[in-house]
């Protein structure tokens, strides 16, 4: 998502490096609370599980490892 004009100067000028680095470097292009990967579109159930193709598990909107059923 790109900064609003109105809210550019509150980061620093190289923000897109900072940016790129923690979400592909440090968090491995992986949401770091519910661990959804970046850029990929998956589908949730109504419970809010979804289904980690990269580790063929089941996961909970926290991201932890769970069955469907």
């Amino acid at each position: 998502m790109p900064i609003r004009p109105e809210l550019k100067w509150l980061y620093p000028p190289d923000w897109s490096q900072i940016s790129r680095h923690v979400r592909f470097e440090r968090a491995q292009g992986r949401c770091q609370v519910c661990g959804r990967p970046h850029g990929q579109r998956i589908r949730v159930v109504a419970s809010g599980r979804w289904f980690d193709v990269d580790t063929g598990n089941w996961r909970d909107a926290k991201g932890r490892k769970t069955s469907l059923t």
